[in-house]
């Protein structure tokens, strides 16, 4: 009798889970790669798609969304676009900008600076820095923000920060929080700096969202200056110091009106964790012409924002007449931007492309390998050397510049919070396209046929990865 009730109870649950799969899963390879996996594993499949499987967020976020938009957040001043910009908005590249005010609730702002870094040494001198001099209030949200050397360096500003009487707000993500054991979080709370976990995963009733991570790497002092890119806090970004995983990288520091998008994804954010909203008036100041880079936040995640971001990348390729260039460490693109990426190499615009020759992530390398050469025929792509290269970025037609924490991969564009930043500046293209140019000149070209004589073992390993793309 028992084992007929066990499998009622199986079949039950898999025609529940699996019904479920079809009416909510968009992608076709993400839906039938979960019912191959319910079926093949009984119940193992079923608790594993409760737990990963069901975007239960956007039910959240539209609670928290109705709490925080009764904040009554002020409008951003204006500040007109640089003369220079003006003929470039008459111009192709204008239809980037019309595709990206129809999918986001932001305005492109005039008036802004964009500063680069590299590597941990600068950004995190440029971060204290800031933070040292903060007055009014200090914002902080980071996937990784390590228990070590670098993170308590942080911590100790903060904590100066706080008893200077400076107003502070920092929130780490669940799972990127445990990436060191035991997290920093316990420490911010012995200080009394107000501390949290983005969706907490290690209490039971909290498993439902493991799947669905804080990716956003910002920072904002006084609502003036803000700091954002890719860049987490650890010591491992520190390259001139002696650590057994090193990790290059790229961050930004920004001024003018569009640091109050960074504080609206912020204070959006803390709303989701805290269920509170952030009301101090001194959040949002006037803020003033800090340089001439027309740019825009755009936020990304599996909630009311969902596919910005891609739909970005779409619109920016689509728009392409010279060049592209893109840098991303995890290299996962679906589908659609395979054959958007083909179809602008068809047009003749020149596609460059660099991804890590060894990858933090094996699964995620592997998986990459068995993908590429459905583009090998159309964009150059280089393996960069170690040590592992963290920096995202894509560069159209030397002027238009997509910068922040997204990767090019379907866990960045369908189930992480992103925050990416688009900028219309040859000053700071030309700034990237060096760093890409001097990457490229010391990495690896790779061709089909360097993929094609992989050995049939490593060709099987590679593509039994890529089965769990829509995963990784």
């Amino acid at each position: 009798m028992a084992p007929k009730i066990i499998l009622l109870l199986h079949f039950i649950f898999d025609i529940l889970a699996i019904s479920h799969v079809l009416l909510h899963k968009r992608n076709s390879n993400s839906a039938l790669s979960w019912i191959l996996f319910i079926i093949l594993y009984p119940f193992v499949g079923v608790i594993t798609y409760y737990i990963f499987g069901i975007n239960r967020v956007k039910h959240k976020v539209r609670k928290s969304l109705k709490k925080s938009l009764k904040l009554k957040i002020p409008q951003p001043t204006k500040v007109p676009l640089p003369k220079q910009y003006a003929p470039i908005r008459k111009t192709y590249l204008q239809q980037i900008e019309k595709i990206v005010d129809q999918l986001t609730y932001n305005p492109l702002l005039g008036g802004n600076n964009f500063k680069l870094y590299k590597n941990g040494e600068e950004t995190y001198s440029a971060m204290l820095k800031a933070i040292n001099n903060a007055s009014s209030s200090i914002n902080m949200c980071s996937y990784i923000f390590d228990n070590d050397e670098t993170g308590f360096d942080f911590l100790e500003a903060i904590n100066k920060a706080k008893m200077r009487g400076v107003k502070v707000h920092v929130f780490i993500d669940g799972v990127g929080a445990h990436y060191s054991f035991p997290t920093i979080i316990q420490r911010f709370r012995k200080n009394n700096i107000d501390a949290h976990f983005f969706n907490p995963t290690f209490i039971p009733w909290k498993t439902k969202y493991l799947n669905l991570r804080n990716h956003k790497k910002i920072l904002i002092i006084d609502g003036k200056i803000g700091f954002t890119g890719g860049m987490n806090i650890s010591n491992s970004s520190l390259l001139l110091e002696n650590q057994p995983h090193h990790i290059q990288d790229i961050h930004f520091k920004i001024e003018g009106p569009i640091v109050r998008h960074l504080q609206e994804t912020f204070v959006r954010d803390w709303s989701y964790v805290t269920d509170n909203n952030l009301t101090e008036n001194q959040l949002f100041p006037t803020l003033k012409s800090a340089g001439n880079i027309p740019a825009r936040g755009i936020s990304d995640g599996p909630d009311e924002d969902e596919d910005k971001l891609r739909d970005t990348m779409l619109a920016a390729l689509s728009c392409a007449r010279s060049t592209v260039i893109i840098q991303s460490p995890y290299f996962l693109p679906d589908n659609i931007l395979i054959a958007a990426l083909k179809s602008v190499s068809l047009r003749g615009v020149k596609v460059k492309i660099l991804i890590p020759e060894k990858n933090n992530s094996r699964l995620t390398q592997w998986a990459s390998m068995a993908q590429l050469w459905q583009i090998l025929d159309w964009c150059e792509v280089y393996l960069t050397p170690p040590p592992f290269d963290h920096s995202k970025y894509m560069v159209v037609d030397d002027y238009w510049c997509f910068i922040g924490s997204a990767n090019w991969d379907q866990r960045s564009l369908r189930l992480n919070y992103e925050f990416n930043v688009e900028c219309y500046s040859t000053k700071l293209a030309k700034e990237l396209k060096s760093i890409f140019t001097e990457k490229m000149t010391k990495a690896k070209k790779i061709d089909l046929a360097v993929v094609e004589k992989r050995p049939i073992l490593i060709k099987l390993r590679d593509a039994m990865a890529h089965l769990a793309t829509p995963f990784l």
